[in-house]
């Protein structure tokens, strides 16, 4: 990252620590979510299933 004289240390900070939190939502995966119409033991089912 390239020195920007316009802002502040704590700008810069709260900057990167967004990109990390964006980072982080991107890699979560929903494994536990239910589809509508059927419920989660079901799915849980048909995938031990296979």
């Amino acid at each position: 990252m390239h020195a920007d004289f316009y802002l502040s240390t704590w700008d810069a900070q709260d900057i990167a620590q967004e990109a990390v939190k964006k980072r982080r939502r991107a890699t979560k995966k929903p494994y536990s979510r239910s589809i509508v119409g059927a419920t989660l033991e079901v799915i849980q089912k048909k995938r031990s299933e296979k």
